[in-house]
């Protein structure tokens, strides 16, 4: 059993609310990314170790001279794997408290996966340009542009989920390796992969690492719409205020779940591949995987005139989602809404209405057995979606048109 007697959540790069919404939400790029450093009560206490106390550090010794980051712009180019300048200041201000204090720091990142992920973000640029030259001077049918360019996209999206797994889910498990190898007695990690570790005791007992306390840095600066002429001029600067015995962010789980949802989606074409559903589909027609939903039937009750009640829930990369509907020879009706933690990561907060034929002629172009229904959130525009019932041998590949 590793035991560790203290774990922080930290982050390397602060955000700023005005009216309680996200700036980089509403103006996007790196406006509203600010600078993070470390507070007042964790410089304490990490100055109050004892000296030669093994601290496990989430950066990477590849990127250290000395124990201490490299003050340069930390690119490598012929990969493109870097550490952002925001992250590297606030890890060099972690790694410089270390040293002086003497510490014995244990790097916990893994050097060979962010590689793994900056190739899959050089691969997502170039596809980038291949679907924005694509139409270029190019004599192929129209048809046939369409379909390279439909190709182009969905591969746009799997290399999206592949880095963005690399990114969550390897990186939290490579750093649990690490903290098992390197046994730290403290240990200092980015506040995701900390939570998510906190919020799941039980993977910590099986894979027998033990955090005896929890405390995490909080940052934020809310600002008020007067200011933000001057925040754009000059970014304020974000010290963290430390919580003890923290309770880990519920989204965090959350968050996790919908990574490896969207990799199950990409890899297997299914979303719970241990169970059945009664159904399979994609509320998303132009990229299969992204919208992959399956419906499990949990109650049913048959009524007059052919018609069936149904109770259950679908589940999608969001999550999950609640549903009650009515199946009848030609008809699916089902309404389904989202649970909170799906909500947390993008799912449409609100009921949502699906219908659709399930027998007769198939739609052309679609597979035999695969048909077009709309679904409609509140207050937007009826879109389709594609459905089939499920069978053992049932593909991705069936949802899509041929």
């Amino acid at each position: 059993m590793v035991i560790v007697k203290k774990l922080y959540g930290v982050s390397d790069s602060g955000f700023v609310t005005i009216g309680g919404f996200s700036v980089q939400e509403m103006f996007g790029g790196e406006i509203g990314s600010v600078a993070t450093h470390v507070g007042k009560d964790l410089r304490e206490e990490l100055m109050a170790l004892p000296k030669k106390t093994a601290v496990g550090v989430q950066y990477f010794e590849e990127f250290c001279d000395g124990g201490i980051p490299y003050r340069r712009n930390l690119n490598v180019k012929k990969i493109g794997a870097h550490v952002p300048k925001n992250a590297a200041n606030y890890w060099t201000e972690i790694l410089s408290i270390c040293k002086m204090r003497n510490l014995d720091v244990r790097f916990l990142d893994d050097y060979r996966t962010l590689r793994e992920a900056a190739k899959k973000l050089i691969r997502k640029d170039i596809i980038l340009d291949q679907i924005k030259n694509i139409e270029l001077n190019n004599p192929a049918p129209k048809a046939e542009i369409e379909r390279v360019k439909q190709g182009l996209i969905e591969d746009l999206y799997k290399t999206e989920v592949e880095s963005e797994y690399l990114s969550t889910v390897t990186r939290s498990d490579k750093i649990l390796e690490n903290i098992i190898k390197e046994c730290p007695e403290i240990a200092i990690l980015a506040s995701g992969h900390a939570d998510y570790f906190i919020a799941n005791p039980q993977l910590m007992e099986t894979i027998r690492i033990k955090f005896e306390s929890y405390a995490k840095e909080q940052y934020g600066k809310k600002m008020s719409t007067e200011e933000l002429t001057k925040y754009l001029t000059r970014p304020p600067q974000i010290f963290g205020k430390l919580v003890q015995n923290a309770q880990p962010d519920k989204a965090a789980l959350a968050a996790r779940e919908k990574v490896e949802r969207q990799n199950k989606a990409i890899t297997l074409g299914r979303i719970i591949a241990s169970k059945e559903p009664a159904w399979i589909g994609t509320w998303d027609v132009s990229i299969p995987a992204k919208g992959l939903f399956e419906i499990y039937v949990e109650h049913e009750i048959k009524t007059f005139h052919g018609v069936t009640a149904l109770e259950g829930k679908v589940e999608d990369i969001y999550g999950s989602a609640q549903f009650t509907g009515s199946v009848n020879d030609e008809t699916l009706i089902f309404r389904k809404e989202y649970d909170e933690p799906a909500v947390a990561v993008g799912g449409f907060k609100g009921p949502i209405m699906y219908e659709t034929p399930i027998r007769g002629e198939t739609v052309e172009g679609l597979k035999a057995g695969v048909f077009r229904g709309q679904f409609t959130p509140l207050g937007i525009e009826p879109k389709p979606f594609y459905i089939r019932e499920f069978s053992e041998d049932l593909k991705l590949e069936k949802l899509r048109r041929s």
